[in-house]
């Protein structure tokens, strides 16, 4: 603690309300002083140690000092001794405020010069009441010369004491205050100690109550779990195992401890079992997921989904917790549903296929386009990053692109002369006749858009809706692309084929105006760099693959 005064908050202007100096190097003590004393109308100086305190008694000469005991420099004592040893501090009233309550104690502090003693805990009323007493009849000791000793009995012991009457009669009335107020205080808390063990006792049986009836809970929710919960050391040993292991996989729950979970797991996935086994250690609270397959009592193997979480820091548990759900009917159910999906998706192309050949019986030149046109948009794709399925999207897309072609007239078609205008806008119709025929099969691609928006341009200039740039689907901007080169480099009845180069300088010359950039990028990258050679009609979707 350190020594350095305590400055008293000091209002402005001049203050006449009598000063009350408070040594206590306790600062909560000195701020409950402070409340008390000026909410009685005194102006309240501190300070921390005896000395100091004694320092600053000499400067400001308050009306009564109130002085702790026990201080880490100079005590209450010292401090009061001092005070007395100046004669000019005679009526100055000093009150003893201490833990001590020894009767010697008391006699010390008289013999030292105080005038009052209070023992803590304290009320306000009673020191105010003393200070106040004090102020009003100030101590006459008058020389140290004329100073007597008088005897005075405290129980079974008698003291000598340097006092006259008053200050003997002060003392003792506040010492009988004190014991009165201790008596009351000490009564008070029996009572409210009585209560609050009374309020614990009942709040310790009700917790007890509650702990046993979860525990009860507990215990009935995990015997009657369906999943198999089990906890594991480190090394993956079994210490723990739900009765539900019976149940499900035919095991006792004391053949299964002390085992490791190794050895009910399938071999081909043991080292994965080890690895998360390992993660789990290292990664405290987290959880794992997996499945592997687990060896029942009679030799069979089912496949559980498991989740492991760490508990190892956790002293309650201090294991690997385990949860593992029996899911090999759901795996059972999920294989079938795949094969059916497999088996509905060579339908939907066997219908695909059917629908070009009935489109091929019309028009040989119009099947062979569509299946090249496909084969070449889903390699494209494959350049631009689409996954197996979209690619499969495109391919579709392709062979029924040209599906509205079924309604205009098989000579228009097969035409070997130049058409006239109105025979181009019967042909431009083939774009919205697909659409219609398509737009309410659910394909899990934009097939009738393709079919609708294969012959729109970046730059607006295509058909039938004069779309431009990011309005045209992806997939529509593709087709375009493949649908050009396909067109060029085949013989149609009114001319023969281009050549692959004009087709690819065609697309050179539009991309970014007329063909979309990525696209035309793709498709030249596709003949160019990649060898890509254009399938013949039996041998559509191997070109790629060879080239690549």
């Amino acid at each position: 603690m350190n020594n350095k005064v305590i400055a008293a908050e000091q209002p402005g202007g001049c203050d006449v309300r009598p000063t009350i100096l408070v040594v206590e190097d306790s600062p909560v003590q000195t701020e409950l002083l402070r409340r008390a004393l000026e909410g009685a109308g005194y102006r309240v100086i501190a300070a921390a140690d005896g000395a100091p305190g004694l320092a600053m008694a000499r400067k400001e000469r308050p009306a009564a000092i109130i002085t702790d005991i026990n201080m880490p420099v100079m005590d209450g004592y010292a401090m009061s001794q001092a005070l007395r040893e100046d004669e000019s501090f005679n009526p100055t009233p000093i009150i003893i405020l201490t833990m001590l309550n020894d009767p010697e104690d008391l006699i010390r502090g008289l013999n030292t010069g105080a005038d009052g003693y209070l023992t803590k805990p304290y009320e306000a009323s009673a020191l105010v009441g003393q200070l106040e007493s004090l102020l009003k009849d100030p101590p006459d000791r008058g020389p140290r010369v004329e100073r007597r000793k008088v005897e005075v009995r405290l129980g079974d012991k008698t003291f000598m004491v340097d006092a006259h009457g008053p200050r003997i009669l002060n003392l003792l009335m506040s010492t009988y205050q004190n014991l009165v107020l201790q008596n009351r205080v000490l009564m008070a808390t029996q009572s409210e100690l009585s209560d609050l063990t009374q309020s614990l006792e009942q709040k310790v049986s009700e917790k007890t109550t509650a702990l046993a009836n979860s525990e009860l809970r507990f215990r009935s929710l995990i015997e009657r779990a369906t999943d198999l919960l089990l906890v594991m050391d480190t090394r993956g040993v079994i210490t723990y195992v739900s009765p539900s292991a019976n149940k499900l996989f035919g095991y006792q729950t004391a053949e299964v401890l002390g085992t490791t979970f190794l050895d009910y797991a399938h071999p081909d996935d043991r080292i994965a079992a080890m690895s998360d086994l390992k993660e789990a250690r290292v990664f405290s609270r987290r959880v794992h997921e997996s499945e592997f397959r687990f060896r029942c009592k009679d030799g069979s193997w089912v496949v559980l989904d498991a989740i492991a979480r760490s508990e190892l820091d956790n002293p309650a548990i201090g294991g690997i917790v385990v949860n593992a759900r029996d899911i090999t009917e759901r795996k059972k159910a999920d294989e079938q549903i795949k094969l059916q999906v497999v088996q509905l998706q060579a339908a939907l192309m066997r219908t695909v296929e059917v629908a070009t050949n009935l489109s091929g019986m019309r028009d040989r030149y119009t099947a062979g386009h569509e299946r090249r046109v496909a084969e070449i948009a889903a390699a494209i794709g494959a350049l631009m990053g689409f996954d197996a399925q979209r690619q499969q999207g495109l391919r579709v897309a392709g062979l029924l692109h040209d599906v509205g072609k079924i309604v205009i007239p098989a000579e228009i078609l097969a035409k070997p002369s130049r058409l006239s205008a109105i025979e181009f806008k019967l042909i431009q119709q083939h774009a919205q006749t697909g659409y219609e025929v398509l737009k309410d099969v659910e394909f899990p691609w934009p097939v009738a858009e393709v079919a609708l928006l294969h012959h729109e341009r970046m730059d607006g200039s295509g058909y039938p809706q004069g779309l431009k740039g990011e309005a045209i689907p992806v997939e529509a901007r593709i087709v375009a692309v493949a649908d050009v080169i396909e067109a060029m480099t085949s013989h149609r009845p009114y001319r023969a084929g281009l050549g692959l180069e004009q087709a690819l300088s065609e697309i050179e010359r539009g991309r970014g105006t007329i063909y979309d950039a990525t696209a035309a990028d793709a498709g030249l990258s596709l003949f160019r760099d990649h060898g890509y050679v254009i399938p013949a009609d039996d041998h559509a979707g191997n070109a790629f693959a060879n080239a690549a």
